[in-house]
């Protein structure tokens, strides 16, 4: 029991463990997906999350996506993915309330807001912070994850908001087997590195109605 419970320590670094009913929608929670019921780490709140998980289903880094500031600087690459601090002034206010005005963000990609930094911003900094990561392997999440966005981030930001005129959701393929799934409020990207597969995925949570 003590293993596990080293294992998830820095999946909890920031959550709040509720005691919830096992009914309580996926909406409104992000979780890691253990192999096991014996431990979770799950996040009950409004906002936005991002978590990390290795193939093994016993890793995992679960934080709110705009945290960055315990990242490491030199991991930020502030030349391609943007100052996230200052990217957090534009973009978090609107995506926190996707469900509530879409249209607020939708406002953003009318003003040429660039899909690499929003997906960049809502997405790398649960694995920039994975403990069982190492830089380099990082640094080839981020390079995927760049030419994913870079070929199809449009459309991507689109179904993520939910205006998209044809799909609710998609797919994206990448040759180099990264797989990205969009839907409203929810990307899941999932990569593989040397033969190990890490998935990365952000949701943005609604508010709970009373």
């Amino acid at each position: 029991m003590r293993s596990k419970i080293l294992q998830i320590i820095p999946a909890i670094f920031f959550i709040v463990i509720i005691s919830q009913p096992f009914a309580f929608s996926d909406t409104y929670t992000c979780k890691c997906e253990f192999d096991t019921g014996e431990y979770e780490a799950i996040g009950y709140f409004a906002g936005t999350c991002s978590y990390t998980m290795d193939e093994t289903r016993k890793k995992c880094q679960l934080r709110r996506a705009e945290d960055y500031q315990d990242i490491k600087k030199s991991l930020i690459r502030y030349d391609i993915f943007g100052d996230p601090m200052e990217l957090q002034l534009n973009i978090l206010p609107k995506a926190i309330n996707l469900y509530d005005n879409p249209y607020a963000l939708y406002a953003l990609i009318e003003e040429d807001l660039n899909p690499i930094y929003f997906f960049s911003f809502m997405m790398r900094s649960s694995y920039l912070a994975a403990p069982f990561l190492s830089d380099e392997e990082k640094s080839i999440i981020d390079d995927l994850l760049l030419r994913m966005l870079d070929r199809r981030g449009q459309d991507m930001l689109l179904i993520f908001v939910g205006l998209h005129e044809e799909y609710p959701e998609n797919t994206f393929i990448d040759i180099e087997e990264s797989i990205m799934y969009v839907e409203k409020g929810t990307v899941r990207f999932t990569v593989n590195i040397h033969g190990r597969n890490i998935l990365v995925c952000t949701k943005v949570l609604p508010q709970i109605k009373d």
